[in-house]
């Protein structure tokens, strides 16, 4: 009698376990599922936020390696500008003892553009004065005055170099320098001049002034 009591709520109490078992089942599905959502949403936010902090952290890398070739770049140009403005500066003034040599050069012929001007062998001296030293331009005067008769008639550009005038040498602390040319056809013609002249000059009171001349068969090497 017992055992048919027992038989009988046998299927009841299998459904309740089944019943059971599926809830928690589920329970378990839906805490699975809700832990997945969360990574999921959770996931793009934490992978936006590590994007945006490499991003920001390679703009600064960037905006850094920039601004640092920038500096070397203004570095360099600004070094560029100051060694070309030195060598223009060198150049210019080697320009200025080429100039100023034939300047002095070209005092003859001045002088004899405005003969009447002169009125002593002093004058002639103070004018030669302006591109000679003190020992030439007394020379220079003495060839081209006479006291009886006044300022000589010369060849004025006889000593103007047929070519271009060349730096030799150079000082400008000591405010020396020396320049070559080859020596025109005309002094090789009337004096006999050898081929190369060479003059030194000082520079004296705002001038590079000719001090010494001489002539050599031989090239002058700066």
């Amino acid at each position: 009698m017992k055992t048919t009591n027992l038989l009988r709520f046998f299927p009841f109490l299998l459904l309740s376990l089944l019943l059971l078992t599926g809830c928690g089942a589920q329970d378990s599905s839906t805490s699975a599922n809700l832990e997945s959502d969360q990574v999921e949403l959770s996931s793009p936010a934490d992978t936006a936020d590590l994007s945006d902090d490499a991003v920001g952290d390679a703009d600064a890398s960037a905006g850094e390696s920039s601004a640092s070739e920038d500096r070397d770049d203004k570095e360099s140009k600004s070094e560029n500008r100051a060694t070309q403005k030195e060598t223009l500066s060198v150049k210019e003034r080697e320009l200025a003892i080429i100039n100023d040599y034939l300047y002095a050069l070209s005092l003859e012929e001045k002088l004899h553009a405005d003969w009447e001007r002169w009125k002593s062998k002093e004058d002639v001296y103070k004018f030669f004065r302006q591109g000679y030293s003190e020992v030439i331009s007394w020379r220079l005067a003495d060839y081209s005055w006479a006291d009886n008769i006044g300022l000589i008639a010369t060849e004025g550009t006889m000593f103007m170099p047929d070519d271009d005038v060349h730096i030799l040498e150079v000082d400008f602390d000591k405010k020396i320098a020396s320049v070559w040319h080859f020596t025109s056809e005309a002094e090789q013609f009337v004096w006999g001049f050898d081929d190369y002249t060479v003059a030194e000059l000082r520079y004296e009171n705002g001038r590079w002034k000719v001090y010494e001349s001489s002539h050599s068969d031989k090239h002058p090497r700066r």
